[in-house]
């Protein structure tokens, strides 16, 4: 099935006709095609520019394309393949991950979307640059940035017939003497004037590549551990690497705070973080992923590599490991010259770059120093939980014994299911599902408020996540905690924090006011908690400019409430 012209530049290959295709006999009905169709014409592609093919031109049982015989996708495919050897596209689209296994052989189209990448010799060895299928869109629709950028990835190939991915020169250290690996890293790396994209690979606790792009094109990569050195060079090796991260060169990475997070653990401070391209892609596109294979899928013209290395625990190829790294790095580079473009061409650049990549000292430092602790008053907490935590089991267990005349775990779903159905209460459902997690409960409190079975089991909720979740976190020797912040962690371009790279430390924006108390100052020094209530509301506020919320704000009242009040005709 076809539509448009054989002699267009290029062609969008779909799987097989729905209702609204066979209806309309066309490869893609009018509402999945518009998709496609608005996206080129804001990348500046005309409609005759394309046609479209749909591989299958009948649809199988059940609109599952498994219930196709073997015989069925032969003859699809053959007749497809004919099509596509006589069209003249210099670019093939795969749309959806049956076209694109068809016309490359990969798998996974979320992988591969917006990728340029080279079709099977049977289709000519043709450029072909794959993108979700418009039905995935429907269903996704803020996925659609992605049919967005792949649009304007066309336009740019519509340039030039053949695929140009850069070459890249990537140095690994296996095929190096040591000291070509020292000559490069003092003579190359730390005298070049562009910046460093800086990138580390872990595995059993420790560091175990070191590596460096001076440009998108070159890269080395060092094995690092000290297995295969003499102690003498393992020293050496680690003061190079040291004067390295602490150059004044600037430097970019991907998720900069890990490196630091893990060099720290060396005694080593990483100097003059200038650009993340995380923090970048989340700061350009805030409902997006943003890691690095995203990144790299959207902002360089590097085919998916995330899959090329996983033994990260058990390395059995190092090669292999290491060219990963120099994937990881000169892609970090080129993402970053490219993301650079993205944030000046939208008046974004003196935001990002003199704003927000500003606190980078500032969160290392939090995050480097950590928290203070009093072990005397977690402790406390801890053995105050605990007894909490005992009172509250014994008192649920009495109520189920007068009640019930038996004890029950409410550790035991099934029990739990039970005890309810006994009780003649009915269970909450949750995903057509029965539930008695904590919202199920809370909610069976407002219909039972003087059931003691049920205030017990919210208690004891309320307990077990406190010690699991707050007073359960580890620390270091020092007696400091330590965690990770992410300074454009959030859609609204809020920090979010986390455990560190290591599991210690807990979020530090979510710590109750009872963790609070045992973190400590140190000598010399005072606490002092700032926080702006109401954020959004106070910008909306003053931003439309709205006096009663004005008011409202000024006086302290709550305006949740307040709107609540409205919305439902309460007091």
């Amino acid at each position: 099935m076809i539509q448009g012209s054989l002699d267009s530049k290029i062609l969008f290959i779909t799987d097989f006709p729905m209702v609204q295709e066979m209806a309309e006999t066309v490869p893609l009905a009018s509402h999945k095609k518009d998709i496609i169709v608005n996206a080129m014409n804001r990348a500046g592609v005309p409609e005759y520019e394309y046609a479209f093919l749909s591989i299958h031109s009948t649809p199988p049982k059940s609109y599952n394309i498994k219930n196709y015989t073997q015989e069925e996708h032969e003859a699809a495919k053959l007749y497809a393949k004919e099509k596509i050897n006589a069209s003249t596209a210099s670019i093939l689209v795969p749309l959806g991950d049956y076209a694109l296994e068809f016309i490359t052989g990969y798998k996974s189209i979320q992988k591969y979307q917006c990728s340029i990448l080279t079709s099977k010799t049977e289709f000519k060895a043709r450029k072909t640059i794959p993108l979700l299928h418009p039905e995935y869109i429907n269903r996704a629709f803020y996925d659609s940035a992605y049919i967005s950028f792949g649009a304007m990835r066309i336009k740019e190939e519509l340039a030039y017939p053949e695929v140009r991915i850069p070459e890249r020169k990537m140095l690994v250290s296996l095929d190096m003497s040591f000291s070509e690996q020292l000559d490069y890293l003092n003579d190359i790396v730390l005298k070049s004037s562009a910046p460093l994209s800086i990138d580390i690979e872990t595995g059993r606790g420790i560091i175990n590549t070191f590596g460096v792009a001076i440009s998108p094109t070159e890269a080395i990569a060092i094995q690092c551990d000290p297995y295969d050195k003499t102690p003498e060079e393992f020293l050496l090796l680690w003061k190079t690497l040291a004067r390295v991260w602490e150059s004044p060169n600037q430097k970019i990475a991907q998720n900069a705070l890990f490196e630091f997070q893990w060099a720290s653990k060396y005694g080593i401070h990483i100097n003059n973080i200038t650009f993340d391209t995380m923090w970048a892609m989340k700061f350009l596109h805030p409902a997006l992923d943003k890691g690095l294979d995203n990144v790299g899928r959207l902002y360089t013209k590097f085919p998916y590599w995330k899959d090329d290395h996983s033994d990260w625990n058990n390395i059995r190829n190092w090669r292999d490991h290491l060219i990963y790294n120099c994937k990881d790095t000169t892609g970090t580079y080129a993402a970053y010259e490219n993301q650079q473009k993205s944030l000046e061409q939208r008046g974004m650049s003196k935001l990002f770059n003199g704003y927000v990549m500003k606190f980078m000292p500032l969160i290392q430092e939090m995050c480097s120093r950590g928290l203070l602790l009093d072990e005397d008053k977690l402790a406390q907490l801890i053995s105050e939980n605990d007894h909490a935590t005992e009172t509250r089991y014994e008192s649920f267990k009495r109520e189920c014994v007068a009640q019930l005349g038996r004890e029950v775990n409410p550790r035991s779903p099934k029990q739990m299911k039970q005890m309810f159905k006994d009780l003649k209460i009915d269970i909450p459902i949750k995903k057509g599902k029965e539930t008695t997690d904590k919202s199920a409960l809370v909610k069976l409190r407002r219909k039972y408020p003087k059931q003691m079975i049920i205030a017990d089991l919210i208690d004891i909720s309320k307990l077990n996540k406190e010690r699991s979740s707050y007073l359960g976190f580890t620390y270091d020797r020092d007696k400091r905690i330590r965690y990770s912040l992410d300074g454009v962690g959030t859609s609204t371009g809020r920090w979010a924090g986390y455990n560190d790279p290591f599991g210690n430390g807990f979020n530090p924006q979510t710590v109750p006011k009872k963790i609070r108390n045992c973190i400590v100052a140190e000598k010399g020094k005072i606490l002092v908690q700032v926080d702006l209530q109401q954020a959004e509301s106070r910008y909306v506020a003053f931003e439309a400019p709205e006096p009663k919320l004005m008011e409202m704000l000024a006086n302290k009242q709550d305006v949740h409430k307040y709107v609540a009040s409205r919305i439902f005709k309460k007091p």
